[in-house]
């Protein structure tokens, strides 16, 4: 796992001179914060800008005087601003952060609600710095503080005003995205647990906090017992139905604006866009290991095909394999607006994750000759483009290094699959016309080294996902039509090829898929997706 070198020294512990506070002027100082609201937008949903900007003269003026808002705070929300502002200055940033930091060690004497934000923003500001372990073990201060105040449970926040009760859900949630981004992302298993219904049928419904159940419910459900069943994947795929359905309203009480763009701006409205990216990650998550069945049997398949047809059986999930791809392929769709625009934050760690992860599906199904049925190719040149576009986040660069691998063999797997059945013509032609050999002509790969990889014409349309135009991700019919799809029974009963035609239908019998990491010292949850 990639991980960044903290820095030599600490300015505020170990400098042996006299240690001035950071200064920043009233105009930079608001730039940041903005800076800081637009890169956090419904993932750090700790202050409200007008809360940020009306104390911020006064602090500046006087930065140690008691203030609605501790200094400790300003300054990490300020130094997590830095680091995110498209001329943002790395060494401000950390100074800004390494005072708000150490100034906040005087919140750990008693668990507060201060406690909870400062080290959230403590992990929010090292998961920009590519330190994930070091945002991983802050985020437990937080969740254990969390825990502390009672935070998890419902009853105990309707004990307070009207204002705290808001404030007490706010903060919860924060930490539910938080512990189920490392969680997820990481390959660790989950600190939090949801107690509450995050059912459509609430009042005060979060689309936030359900969809964290849906990802807490596939990590402990799938992949902490290594196994899916046809049962699980029913029941949890309801879930992500019912959240398509209640999704707008749960949004109005998240206070997220479902544009596409920025009010009055064409910068992109990056608080849906993690939401939705979210979502799509979840099915992404869900039906990867029945991806990497499939297009394990669709090797094997390729490899008895050589000498004769090549056909094999249909998969009992050509459901659950197209979602997972088409997730892919959606995913790139919404990021793709990010393409070129120049005021988008420096670091995105949200977006930087869901890029590479549908990268990787996309990536992994071409070997299964799924770029005939879905536009891989062109979709993982898009992400490859995205992750170089950041060239401030080391972990993007990163990714794009292997994602630009990736797409060389890729590339080159589809090249010997044309060479391969240019050789098959090329017998087919000779054997009615004749054939003239020339010295210069180029030669078809070896009928003894080719491996066959099966060909057989599409039987129909899938419902829903016949094509690839845009589909609005926040309007519920949209999403109703990707589960009618998956519901909608296979109408072909021809032998085909294992991925050839993905039938998009849940299986009828029981049936169960143990899956283990492809090595023995490779841990498991999500992170066979990251470890190329």
């Amino acid at each position: 796992m990639l991980e960044a070198s903290p820095e030599k020294h600490t300015y505020w512990v170990h400098s042996r001179e006299p240690y001035d506070l950071p200064q920043v002027t009233l105009n930079v100082a608001r730039s940041q914060i903005t800076s800081y609201c637009l890169a956090t937008n419904c993932i750090l949903d700790v202050f409200d800008e007008t809360d940020l900007m009306s104390g911020l003269e006064a602090w500046i003026v006087a930065p140690e005087a008691r203030s609605a808002i501790p200094s400790p705070l300003y300054y990490l929300v300020l130094a997590i601003g830095e680091q995110t502002r498209p001329n943002g200055d790395d060494q401000m940033a950390y100074r800004l952060f390494d005072c708000g930091r150490h100034t906040a060690q005087r919140f750990m004497e008693e668990a507060s609600v201060w406690t909870v934000r400062a080290y959230s923003l403590i992990s929010m500001y090292m998961l920009n710095a590519c330190r994930r372990n070091a945002a991983f073990m802050y985020l437990g201060t937080a969740v254990r503080a969390a825990y502390a105040l009672g935070l998890h449970r419902k009853e105990v926040n309707y004990q307070f005003s009207k204002d705290e009760q808001r404030e007490r859900e706010r903060l919860w949630k924060v930490i539910r995205i938080l512990d189920l981004f490392m969680g997820a992302s990481l390959g660790r298993p989950p600190s939090t647990s949801e107690s509450r219904v995050t059912s459509g049928t609430e009042e005060d419904y979060s689309a936030s906090n359900d969809l964290c159940y849906i990802f807490e419910r596939i990590l402990t459900d799938v992949y902490a017992k290594r196994t899916v069943s046809t049962t699980s994947l029913k029941a949890i795929s309801t879930l992500h139905l019912e959240w398509a359905s209640h999704s707008r309203r749960g949004m109005v009480t998240d206070l997220i604006d479902a544009s596409e763009f920025m009010a009055g701006s064409d910068m992109p409205n990056i608080s849906v866009v993690h939401l939705i990216e979210a979502y799509y990650w979840t099915i992404m998550l869900l039906t990867r290991p029945f991806l990497t069945e499939a297009i394990i049997a669709h090797a094997n398949t390729a490899r008895s095909a050589r000498a004769q047809d090549a056909c094999g059986v249909p998969t009992a999930n050509g459901g659950s394999v197209t979602a997972c791809v088409y997730a892919a392929v959606k995913t790139i769709d919404l990021l793709k607006r990010f393409l070129g625009v120049q005021s988008l934050p420096r670091r995105l760690p949200f977006v930087t994750n869901c890029l590479f992860v549908a990268s990787l599906v996309l990536g992994f199904a071409h070997f299964g000759d799924l770029d005939q049925k879905f536009p891989l190719s062109s979709h993982l040149e898009i992400a490859h483009r995205l992750l170089l576009q950041s060239t401030d986040d080391l972990l993007a660069q990163h990714n794009a290094h292997t994602i630009g691998y990736l797409r060389d063999v890729c590339s080159e797997y589809i090249a010997a699959r044309v060479s391969g059945r240019m050789y098959l013509h090329d017998q087919l032609v000779a054997s009615t016309f004749g054939r003239i050999s020339l010295a210069s002509q180029c030669e078809y790969i070896d009928q003894s080294t080719y491996r066959a990889s099966p060909i057989t014409q599409s039987h129909g349309t899938l419902a829903g996902l016949g094509n690839h135009e845009d589909i609005d991700p926040t309007t519920p019919s949209a999403h109703v039509s990707l589960a009618s799809a998956l519901d909608t029974p296979a109408d072909s009963t021809a032998q085909i090829d294992v991925l050839s035609d993905l039938s998009p239908e849940w299986s009828t019998m029981p049936r169960t898929l143990c899956f283990d990491a492809l090595f023995g010292d490779s841990p498991f949850f999500s992170t066979a997706l990251y470890d190329i």
